[in-house]
């Protein structure tokens, strides 16, 4: 069985669990082929945040026999490479054979890239399938989906690649906006403007398309291959630079 995306902490949360239950929260990411956490670490950790987690339980120190490793240099996204003793054997009838299948190493090639900041923080970028390049330079989704969210005016958000004029990728963003809110040119300028101060500014959405649902499995999972561009709307993107570059 696949398992599915896996989908970070909402950063609201975790404040709202701890004044109910008065405790701190584990945040883990976990997947099936090894039938538990791989990575997990306390919200009360220092500089913990949603979609950021230390490597409490891959490597050292954690669990004996459970490694894990990010191929790639410090604050660059890798894939996630995994060997334990619960790692499975296989994927039954033979399916997703190749660079995602259990190798004869005893390592396992996740599906999920993740970048290792100089703290020693594990911030999850996406799936292999949903990171892009802008300029040579990879974009993760996921990442600039939780800057978009962390703004009062914004209640989800998708981002995909899409084509500019030129043919050249760039982001683009399909917002649902917060109760309150109306999406429209202004907003979108504002959007824009934020993004590039939380993030590299190469990162930011080119474009936002603002939309009442963004579309969902049954179990609540986002398709995000249902996501595609509005015919004729695609235009000259502007370059990811901060206003005063």
């Amino acid at each position: 069985m696949r398992s599915p995306a896996p989908r970070a902490c909402p950063s609201g949360l975790i404040p709202r669990i701890r004044a109910v239950l008065g405790t701190e929260v584990t945040v883990g990411y976990g997947l099936t082929e090894i039938f538990q956490f791989a990575l997990a670490g306390r919200s009360s950790d220092p500089g913990a945040r949603a979609g950021r987690v230390r490597q409490a339980a891959v490597g050292s120190p954690g669990p004996p026999g459970r490694r894990g490793r990010r191929p790639g240099r410090v604050d660059e996204i890798g894939t996630l490479e995994l060997t334990c003793g619960s790692l499975f054997a296989g994927y039954w009838g033979g399916g997703a054979t190749g660079e995602h299948e259990l190798r004869g190493d005893g390592w396992f090639t996740t599906r999920d890239r993740f970048m290792v900041d100089r703290a020693g923080f594990y911030h999850h970028c996406g799936r292999v399938d949903d990171l892009f390049k802008v300029g040579g330079k990879w974009v993760s989704p996921t990442e600039v989906e939780r800057a978009l969210t962390a703004h009062e005016a914004v209640w989800e958000a998708a981002v995909i690649g899409a084509d500019d004029e030129e043919g050249l990728i760039k982001p683009l963003a399909f917002v649902v906006t917060n109760v309150g809110h109306e999406g429209g040119p202004e907003l979108e300028a504002e959007l824009k403007d934020y993004v590039k101060n939380v993030l590299a500014p190469y990162k930011y959405p080119r474009w936002i398309e603002f939309v009442d649902a963004l579309p969902r499995g049954p179990g609540g999972k986002m398709l995000r291959y249902k996501l595609r561009p509005a015919r004729g709307k695609r235009r000259r993107a502007e370059t990811g630079t901060l206003p005063s570059e």
